[in-house]
């Protein structure tokens, strides 16, 4: 489970970063919104950032993949000399020349995390991870990592001490490294945390619609999907597919011989669905059969891929990331997943599921408090330095907004900021008109 996460120097944020997932005094949706982990802390079960085109939105969730792809990947370098993807920011005279910063807070169980560490493209400048066990509220150091090779290996970070006698290159996380080697700790912290964050954008469905395709054998996903389709008003009535073998005709010209060779050995996966045929009196006589891909609409086929991320998420309790969140969702199929996910503790089958959603939008219709409290929507705005900033809609103290305001619509009057700035159109006319 998310808490929070810190970022500074990366990509179009300069200063420190932080998107909390910790809930605020706040008491409105108690029992679907959030988490309630202790008499003096809930978690958000989901947040919804918004903000104009360019502002950072997707350099938010950029930042949070960098994390966790490096965390995944950093101990497979080959040459310490390899250099760290990393893009500091560069609008500034000595932002480009200091270490970006990441660090995530996390439960495990019942254990708190924090993890984190600073590097530049060639090196891991500090690191470091700290625990509160069994609920406590003061955390325990398990080891720091200061300028590349000076370490303090705690005892209770068992097993690290004889990682560290080998050499850790300095581009390399020393957390990944022990992950690779053995260490029951910091496998759990990968398997259990870094491996159940999905991240996907709504504008490029490939990837997660086979996933989605595949789940199909799953008799308890086809009923959560029926059960999403309900109350969506897509009219499906049943959801079936059909496999068949992939020929030479199915693929498009210049596509390489090897995804060939490895599709030709997949089976190909059609999905179809169902619905209700009626006379000229309104009675139902029959049915009609749909291709999902061919013949249902964009926004139809978009709900479809994201069902199985999302059944997956829910049910094995991970993180789901969303970038374009409605694109080609209708509002009202964008509202209907929202509220579906929020509504998923008080079916018996998902009540113990500690999933979280966090979405990237322009999608002002599910702005509102009937859908989200104020400490759930966030906003990445630029200021006049050209570097993002990152508020929640509770960080407003003057002029608090009422817990009844019309959140979009005070949004799109600009009483936020995170909109865009659209000046005048008269030269573009007169550029076109040639004057």
């Amino acid at each position: 489970m998310l808490l929070q996460f810190k970022f500074g120097n990366f990509r179009s944020f300069k200063d420190i970063t932080t998107l909390s997932m910790v809930a605020s005094k706040d008491k409105e949706f108690q029992n679907s919104h959030v988490f309630q982990l202790s008499d003096k802390m809930n978690v958000l079960r989901s947040a919804a950032i918004y903000g104009a085109n360019a502002s950072g939105k997707s350099n938010l969730i950029e930042a949070i993949y960098f994390m966790i792809d490096f965390v995944l990947t950093s101990s497979q370098t080959v040459s310490s000399e390899e250099r760290i993807n990393v893009e500091p920011f560069l609008l500034d005279d000595k932002s480009d020349k200091e270490p970006s910063t990441f660090e995530v807070i996390f439960i495990l169980e019942n254990d708190r995390f924090r993890y984190g560490f600073q590097l530049d493209s060639e090196k891991v400048v500090n690191e470091w991870l700290f625990c509160a066990f069994d609920g406590k509220a003061r955390e325990s150091q398990l080891f720091i990592r200061e300028n590349t090779n000076d370490f303090d290996i705690k005892p209770a970070f068992k097993g690290a001490k004889k990682i560290k006698e080998l050499t850790v290159k300095k581009n390399t996380l020393f957390l990944s490294l022990c992950s690779q080697l053995g260490v029951d700790l910091a496998n759990k912290i990968i398997s259990s945390f870094f491996l159940r964050i999905g991240i996907i954008s709504g504008a490029e469905s490939t990837g997660y619609r086979i996933f989605t395709k595949e789940k199909m054998s799953d008799n308890e996903y086809m009923a959560f999907f029926k059960e999403l389709l309900s109350k969506t008003g897509t009219g499906i009535k049943e959801l079936e597919k059909q496999e068949t073998k992939y020929s030479e005709k199915d693929f498009p010209d210049g596509l390489n011989e090897e995804t060939k060779s490895k599709l030709l050995n997949m089976p190909k996966i059609d999905v179809f669905t169902k619905h209700s045929k009626f006379n000229s009196d309104g009675k139902i006589i029959g049915e009609a059969v749909f291709n999902m891909e061919n013949q249902e609409s964009e926004g139809t086929h978009q709900l479809f891929c994201l069902a199985g991320p999302l059944f997956d998420t829910i049910k094995n309790n991970r993180i789901m990331i969303v970038d374009e969140f409605s694109t080609k969702l209708h509002p009202k199929l964008a509202r209907a997943v929202i509220d579906f996910f929020h509504n998923i503790g008080k079916g018996a089958e998902f009540s113990n599921s500690s999933a979280q959603l966090i979405i990237a939008t322009h999608n002002t219709d599910i702005m509102t408090n009937r859908f989200f409290r104020r400490d759930q929507i966030y906003f990445v705005d630029k200021n006049n330095k050209e570097s993002s900033t990152l508020y929640s809609l509770a960080d407003f103290k003057l002029g608090k907004p009422r817990k009844d305001a019309s959140f979009n619509k005070d949004y799109i009057a600009g009483k936020y900021g995170a909109v865009p700035s659209i000046g005048s159109l008269d030269d573009l006319r007169e550029l076109i008109n040639g004057k």
